[in-house]
């Protein structure tokens, strides 16, 4: 499994097999077989830099990586009611009611008094949910995230972009577009909600990666 984040268009995820690598100076040079194009691709990464145009993922790396993000997130997995995961028809951008508001809207504090959600701008929030596992648990419009959701047929990861973030009443609504398929959904959640298991959760490559190397 590959995943690239370009600088310039929207990231993509998809399958590659690696045929050839090789070093010319300080250049790194990968021969990879993209199986959603039928066709080899090369690609160069600078060894002097640590900026990274693609990273990659292995089906294994997955793997662990559903089993450490179900872990973090359930640690006693009581039954509880699902949230909702609904799918929409077409992507979702930043809602102009939210552009055209001067202020932002109020943090939403739980009926145990915590602040369970603040806007940081109006196209970033801080989400203080167990299962929301990024950098100060902020979530920011058009930035990749891993979705890892859990059902009783095992748990599925998958690359995700969050397209935009919504309220009503307790509610916090995630559109999300899927990577691979382009496909948009929403997540949703109750925030007053005292349920300690989730069926999805998120988080960034960098806290997956230092979860698993823990």
């Amino acid at each position: 499994m590959l995943i690239i984040y370009p600088d310039t268009v929207d990231p993509s995820i998809y399958p590659a097999k690696l045929l050839e690598l090789w070093q010319w100076g300080d250049v790194l040079y990968l021969k990879l077989w993209n199986y959603n194009k039928d066709k080899w691709e090369l690609y160069a990464q600078d060894l002097t830099t640590e900026d990274c145009l693609f990273s990659f993922i292995s089906l294994p790396f997955i793997t662990k990586m559903a089993e450490v993000m179900t872990c973090r997130c359930n640690p006693e997995s009581p039954v509880v009611t699902k949230p909702d995961i609904s799918e929409q028809d077409q992507s979702r951008t930043v809602s102009d009611h939210l552009k055209n508001k001067p202020d932002l809207p109020q943090p939403f504090y739980n009926s145990s008094g915590k602040m369970v959600m603040k806007y940081i701008s109006a196209s970033e929030i801080m989400l203080d949910l167990p299962f929301i596992m990024t950098k100060d648990k902020r979530l920011k419009l058009n930035m990749p995230y891993l979705k890892t959701e859990n059902s009783l047929s095992g748990n599925k990861v998958s690359a995700i972009r969050l397209l935009n973030f919504d309220t009503y009443d307790t509610i916090i609504v995630l559109y999300v577009q899927d990577l691979q398929s382009k496909k948009t959904f929403s997540l949703e959640y109750n925030m007053d909600s005292t349920s300690g298991y989730w069926i999805w959760s998120l988080s960034d490559f960098e806290n997956t990666v230092a979860a698993i190397l823990a």
